[in-house]
């Protein structure tokens, strides 16, 4: 069996940026960067209100009969990383899920205004100093090749800390095989239902992820704490997970195919700030 790959379109982004204060800057940087964002979209009005639905949802609810219509997960997905090789600059990748030829030159221009007003208390300024475009189209773009010869192991390295969700709701800061694979599986079904290609993905999700159920995992993971102050919501946040190593053996190809996608998806809850990525590699 083929496993068909959601029509899921993409825009992908890397910008560098020159920071003041990196040291400063990189505590949990997305959350910052994508509140600051929101305030300054809310405020400029209309030009700014697609970005701000992919990234924070609409306030409507309801559709022109009063009946209630479903949440699309967030559209958009930031991951900011310091620089190795420049001093004082850090990379932030971009991902934005639809047709977004419009979008990504309004969240530079956007992004770059930021800069120059500081983000957080202490009002931490930096200037874009250069981008690069990763890729646009639809999600088997970005997937890379699949091995010519495919083992049943698999590795994945979590490193943007995965918080998961639970049948009823449970939030789960360590490794469960069965619900990584249902997270995984509904993530790429609501994506496509919601920015797809149009063309309808006939997967049976509940199968696909009871077939992770036969998966042997090692795991060498542990909970990494991380939080910030949400002046919106007036209150602390938590948005800790976990990251490290899960050896995953007795993988047939569908399961190898929907790792692939949460490579380039991300996987729980948080994914909007940089949550839940990971490396995979077939070993």
């Amino acid at each position: 069996m083929v496993l068909p790959i959601p029509t899921i379109q993409m825009s992908r982004v890397k910008i560098r940026l020159r920071v003041e204060r990196l040291r400063e800057f990189m505590w949990f940087p997305e959350a910052v960067v994508r509140g600051a964002l929101g305030y300054y979209w809310h405020y400029e009005g209309a030009a700014y209100e697609p970005l701000y639905r992919l990234f924070f949802g609409s306030d409507v609810n309801r559709d022109a009969q009063g009946n209630l219509i479903a949440t699309p997960p967030h559209g958009g997905r930031i991951v900011i990383k310091a620089c190795d090789d420049y001093e004082k600059c850090a990379d932030l990748e971009l991902t934005l899920f639809g047709k977004n030829d419009v979008l990504v030159p309004r969240f530079i221009e956007s992004l770059a205004a930021l800069g120059k007003e500081g983000v957080g208390y202490d009002r931490i300024r930096f200037k874009i100093v250069g981008q690069s475009e990763l890729g646009t189209g639809l999600l088997k773009d970005f997937m890379a090749p699949e091995p010519k010869l495919l083992t049943k192991s698999s590795k994945l390295t979590i490193d943007a800390p995965m918080t998961l969700r639970k049948y009823g709701g449970k939030l789960l800061q360590y490794w469960d095989t069965y619900s990584f694979a249902s997270n995984l599986v509904q993530r790429a079904a609501q994506l496509n239902q919601f920015y797809g290609g149009g063309f309808p993905l006939d997967w049976n999700t509940e199968e696909l992820s009871d077939d992770f159920r036969n998966v042997i995992c090692w795991t060498d993971t542990q909970e990494i704490a991380r939080e910030r102050v949400s002046s919106r919501q007036r209150r602390s946040v938590d948005y800790s997970g976990f990251c490290g190593v899960v050896f995953m053996h007795n993988i047939t190809r569908e399961n190898y195919t929907l790792l692939r996608i949460g490579e380039q998806l991300a996987v729980g809850k948080n994914t909007v700030f940089g949550s839940g990525g990971y490396k995979l590699e077939s070993v």
